[in-house]
């Protein structure tokens, strides 16, 4: 926006500000004036009112008691009052009785016709004011004034104000109807103001249109009946509405007539100065187009005056720095186009001259603080020392510059026609990188200008860069000469560099044989890992492969066989021994799959408190073996899913509390679980252990390392698990450390990052077709797997539950037998020849035939997700424990669960099939009755029903006999079976019905409802997705105890001492020597041995070489170190089987040497032999 707008927007602001505060004084001052006289009036009116109704109601009263002191009969004859004040005049019987027996009312008064009493009077006459009066002979006369349209004008005029009536908080009636009707509303609104603000004495509206002032007077009521009436006083202030309009057109015309003479005053007074700043704009723009040569001739002294001033100056400015930048880029131009340094610095040295004033001048060279003579101008060049000059040194060892201003010192220089004095000498050094490479000597007559000054400050720099490339240039082309020399030199060389040649290629072809050879190794190399890892999972499935037969069956035989205690306890160890030995193979196959490369990560989604639960469920028994408390420390929300391997974090959490158990032996262990704040979990074991040295904290989490890895060291391990544990951590994208004090106890902590899950797992049970489950759900399971003895383990585990099997070695057998037998549910395994198991996995549920069978995946392989992808419906690695293979079924059975609609009932006793029928009469079901037992079993084939209830005492065929062969039969042998009975079964019974019947019920005369209640819960349960198999029997005693004859025939014919750390170890040992019919003595380390030795005298020592405290070798030192004992026969047992330890053993003094693990025929005939020898001697 130009200036002169602006100031014209001004002044129009300046006039519409006055405008308007004079409009708003003006109008204020007169409504004020206006408003306050009509206040006054209403204020009056109302107070005035006052006195004015008080005087109504006493002659209202006078009038009453003339009327009727005279003769009443005549008032109420004609009914009517004419020519007088009261309204109305009523009489009623008592105060209490409100209906009317007399009257007189003047005509314009409604009288009701129907139920006359002074409500409906009231009601028919609503603005009426009533009085009360009782004379002493109890009459009871109301009278009074009806606020009519006449009263409120004659009221108006009295008051000289409007009169409005009020009642139920609406205007009804208003003096000068004609005129004040249209009122009513805003009457209304002022006494509704004037009613909520008790405070409030006078209402002032304030409108467009009209101004109202209004004041209240509430009437008083008199009587118990009659309606709440008002009056409202109120004054229309036209007047004030005709100031409004009046005083819009006078600051219309006010407003016109000052925006005019605003815009002629603005015009007038900023005429000169929109001159001058326009020439000030003109001046802008020429300069702007780089025109430095327009100048103000303003020379006024106000401020515009002083800006041209300046504006002048830095126009002087701009042109002296245009003519700087100028000369600045001509020196540039200058230095580029001559190359030598002579050249150049003769063209620099005269410009400068000429530029700058001065009168003559010289340029040095300077080269390692050596100074040379370059070029001149106006001096003799001849003079000799010129370059020693101490002023030259000075300038070099401070980089500054040196001025000399005198009148009689300096020289003089002689032209060809005068002699001229020099009072001006300037030596500056030319800097490049922080050093001096010339001296620029200049003179004058006068000292130089500043413009001069900041001229050479401004090309020292390029001249400085102008003649190191001309220095440069110099040195290369004395380069140039001298390659050429050298080059000369080259060729005197050459006939011996091709000898060289000769040499070095012979050599090539050498390192080219070397190359091969080494690409041979490196194949052999990859050859020798793809053979390891091949060898590996051979390995792991010809280790796992035996173990799971002997872990399955072993724990077959303790779940289902009779066995006595000792025979039981045999192989509680032998199923701990062998998990421990499953755990190291773990280990190793573990740590070879890290090293090669092999270890799968499976993820999935997992709740964070369920590992944790787990872990536990494995920790404590560990810890209260030892005596030690375990507890978890929650220090963050774990009912969380996570993203993770959920075995590997497993493996790592056990394994660091087994070693936080191994190493306390007092305290507790505590895992502790929490979120840090880089979103990542943390787990640490804290224990109050031996603790760890800081030496010793560097080697732990190192393969085969252990704090103590002698013979005699107190804990056994293979040093596996640390290491383990670190390279499933890094594999985890985690970290592990230790922190720890010696003799106070230590901390493992270990942090994983957090991945939250992004979906939940889908449960595999949308896998299974409950239908063809159903229709297959007494087929049998078939086992597909190339290993017969897995193949029988697996037979074992099912046959046991009561399923039938079938098998195959190969996966097109398999399929076959798929199609054909439609079994309940198959096994498979993945490593099968010819076909692998995903293949068969692929077919069988792409077929339409198979697609809808279970299939559980068993294999040494861990390919999780790709199984359920596939559709398996559950995934087990081998080797794995007959609960987990059972839990499959036991899911599957609950699927194929229905409920119960059929029960059969076999008993001769009609009763109980009556009891039975009322007691399920209002359940769906269907009970059937059979009373001969000679033809149940063909009906139960036939009808097929949910569940059996069996008496045992039957003629022809007896219970017994019946649930045998209806369990034996493929139809029958799926049906739940409840045996009911009043006879007093044997143990013998019992034990025979366990394993068939699903329970056993005793009847009894003291509870006849017993068997009902047994049903009824086995409904439930049936109907139920319980999966629990378990055989329920009532009123049954615990088997006998079946002693092993082996443990009654031992006769012992020698005393071994047996020397071992390891209980199961001790245990084994102890069971196969006691085999051959000798008596044992057990120590668990050499201390306990020797002071076993000090009160008897074994006739063999079985001693273990690794054992904590004291190891075996020390052990034998010991007792051969006693004369008593010398002569004792001692075996070393160990573990120890690396070429060269038994010739060690020997050497160190054992008699014979036995090797873990022990076989007990080696045992039996090496303590044979020796009992032998002890009998011949």
């Amino acid at each position: 926006m130009k200036i002169s707008h602006r100031i014209i927007l001004v002044n129009l602001l300046i006039v519409a500000i006055v405008l308007g505060s004079a409009a708003i004084a003006f109008y204020s001052i007169m409504y004020n004036t206006l408003t306050s006289q009509l206040s006054q009036n209403v204020t009056n009116t109302s107070r005035n009112f006052n006195f004015l109704y008080s005087s109504l109601l006493e002659d209202l009263d006078n009038e009453f008691y003339a009327l009727t002191s005279e003769n009443q009969s005549s008032l109420f004859e004609h009914r009517t009052l004419i020519g007088n004040l009261n309204d109305f005049i009523l009489e009623t019987q008592s105060s209490s009785d409100p209906k009317i027996i007399n009257f007189a009312v003047k005509p314009f008064i409604q009288v009701p016709q129907v139920g006359l009493d002074i409500n409906e009077f009231v009601k028919t006459n609503p603005y009426t004011t009533i009085v009360k009066h009782t004379y002493t002979d109890n009459r009871v006369y109301y009278y009074g004034k009806v606020f009519t349209q006449s009263v409120l004008d004659d009221l108006a005029k009295r008051t000289g104000s409007e009169v409005a009536l009020i009642w139920d908080d609406a205007a009804t009636e208003v003096s000068n109807s004609n005129l004040n009707s249209q009122y009513t509303f805003l009457i209304s609104k002022a006494f509704q103001s004037l009613k909520n603000n008790s405070k409030q004495e006078i209402y002032i509206s304030e409108n467009d249109d009209l101004d109202i002032i209004a004041a209240k007077f509430k009437i008083e009521k008199l009587s118990p009946y009659g309606n709440d009436l008002s009056l409202v006083f109120f004054n229309i202030n036209n007047a004030a509405t005709d100031l409004r309009t009046t005083l819009v057109y006078i600051l219309l015309i006010i407003g016109v007539v000052g925006i005019i003479i605003a815009l002629i005053l603005s015009y007038v007074l900023t005429h000169r100065m929109r001159l001058r700043i326009g020439e000030l704009n003109l001046a802008t723009a020429q300069t702007s187009a780089g025109n430095f040569n327009m100048r103000i001739a303003d020379t006024s002294n106000d401020e515009i005056g002083n800006l041209g001033k300046a504006f002048n100056l830095m126009l002087d400015e701009l042109q002296k720095n245009q003519k700087a930048k100028n000369e600045y880029s001509e020196f540039i131009t200058l230095i580029n186009k001559n190359a030598s340094l002579t050249e150049i610095s003769n063209a620099a040295l005269k410009k400068i001259l000429d530029t700058c004033g001065f009168l003559v001048g010289a340029l040095y060279s300077v080269d390692d603080d050596e100074v040379s003579l370059i070029c001149t101008y106006g001096l003799n060049s001849a003079v000799n020392n010129r370059e020693r000059n101490e002023f030259f040194q000075n300038v070099i060892r401070s980089r500054k510059a040196v001025e000399i201003a005198s009148e009689n010192s300096l020289p003089i220089v002689q032209t060809g026609l005068v002699d001229l004095k020099i009072n001006y000498l300037l030596l500056l050094p030319i800097i490049y990188n922080s050093k001096v490479i010339a001296i620029l000597e200049l003179a004058s007559i006068n000292k130089p200008s500043n413009e001069a000054k900041d001229y050479l400050e401004k090309i020292q720099e390029q001249l400085a860069i102008g003649l190191t490339n001309a220095k440069a240039l110099v040195q290369l082309e004395n380069l140039v000469s001298e390659l050429k020399t050298l080059n000369n030199e080259y060729q005197k060389q050459n006939i011996q560099i091709k000898k060289q040649h000769d040499t070095l290629l012979e050599m090539s072809n050498q390192l080219k044989t070397k190359a091969e050879e080494l690409a041979f190794q490196k194949e052999r190399a990859e050859d020798s890992t793809r053979l390891k890892s091949e060898f590996l999972a051979s390995m792991s499935h010809e280790l796992r492969t035996p173990m799971n037969s002997i872990l399955g069956l072993t724990e077959l035989i303790l779940d289902k066989a009779q066995l006595s205690g000792k025979n039981r306890e045999r192989l509680e160890v032998v199923l701990k021994s062998g998990k421990r030995l499953m755990n190291l193979i773990n280990d190793i196959l573990d740590l070879s799959k890290i090293e090669a490369g092999k270890m799968e990560i499976r993820e999935d989604d997992i709740l964070l408190e369920e590992l944790i639960e787990e872990v536990t469920a494995t920790a404590q028994p560990l810890a209260k073996e030892k005596g030690l408390t375990f507890n978890v420390k929650r220090s963050c929300n774990t009912r969380m899913i996570i993203n993770t391997d959920k075995g590997k974090i497993n493996q790592v959490l056990i394994n660091l509390i087994g070693n936080a158990v191994k190493f306390t032996h007092k305290g507790n262990i505590e895992l502790g679980v929490s979120i840090l704040s880089d979103r990542t979990v943390q787990f640490s074991v804290s224990d109050t252990g031996i603790g760890i040295s800081d030496e010793d904290k560097k080697l732990i989490f190192e393969e085969f390392r252990q704090l103590d890895g002698t013979t005699a060291r107190k804990y056994s391990g293979t040093g596996l698990g640390l290491a383990i544990s670190k390279k499933i951590v890094d594999l985890l994208g985690g970290k592990i450390s230790v922190a720890s004090i010696l003799g106070q106890g230590s901390v493992f902590s270990v942090s994983f990052p957090i991945k939250y899950s992004q979906e939940k797992k889908k449960e595999n049970s949308s896998n299974v077709n409950t239908v063809v489950l159903r229709q297959n759900r007494n087929n049998p399971v078939l086992i597909i797997d190339d290993d017969s003895e897995v193949r029988y383990t697996i037979a074992q585990y099912l046959n046991s539950r009561g399923y039938e099997t079938i098998s195959a070695e190969d996966g097109e057998t398999g399929i076959k037998l798929a199609i054909e037998k439609q079994p309940f549910a198959i096994t498979l395994d993945i490593l099968l020849p010819n076909t692998d198991g995903w293949s068969v996995l692929r077919n069988l549920k792409e077929n339409p035939l198979t697609k809808d069978i279970p299939v559980i995946l068993i294999s040494i392989l861990g390919d999780k997700n790709i199984g359920y992808s596939l559709g398996a419906f559950e995934y087990f690695i081998k080797p794995f424990s007959s609960d987990k293979l059972l839990s499959a079924f036991t899911k599957l059975e609950s699927f194929a669960k229905k409920q119960v609609q059929k029960i059969v009932i076999v008993d001769d006793d009609e009763l109980e099939f009556e009891k039975f029928t009322n007691e399920f009469k209002d359940d769906k079901l269907s009970i059937e009755y059979i009373k001969d037992s000679e033809y149940a079993f063909n009906k139960i084939a036939e009808v097929q029903p949910d569940l059996i209830i069996l008496d045992l005492i039957m003629p022809k065929v007896d219970g017994i006999s019946l649930a045998n062969k209806l369990k034996s039969n493929n139809k029958t042998k799926q049906i739940p079976i409840i045996i009911s009975t009043a006879k007093d079964l044997t143990e013998e019974e019992k034990k025979s019905l366990n394993n068939i019947v699903e329970a056993i019920i005793t009847k009894t005369n003291n509870q006849p409802f017993d068997v009902l209640k047994v049903v009824r819960d086995r409904i439930r349960m049936i109907e139920s997705e319980s999966t629990d198999l378990d055989v329920e029997v009532y009123d049954n005693s615990e088997s006998e105890h079946i002693v092993d004859s082996q443990e009654l025939s031992l006769e012992h014919s020698a005393e071994v001492l047996i020397v071992d750390d390891d209980p199961d170890t001790l245990f084994t040992l102890n069971e196969m020597v006691q085999a051959t019919g000798c008596k044992t003595l057990l120590a668990k380390s050499g201390i306990e041995c020797l002071r076993i030795l000090e009160q008897t005298k074994p006739d063999l020592i079985l001693l273990d070489i690794m054992m904590p405290e004291m190891d075996g070798f020390q052990t034998l030192k010991n007792i051969r170190n006693n004369t008593d004992l010398i002569d004792i026969p001692i075996y070393a047992v160990t573990a120890k089987a690396m070429v060269g330890d038994k010739e060690i053993i020997l050497k160190h003094g054992f008699n014979d040497y036995i090797a873990k693990p022990v076989n007990s025929a080696i045992i039996s005939g090496k303590i044979s032999q020796l009992i032998s020898r002890i009998k011949s001697n």
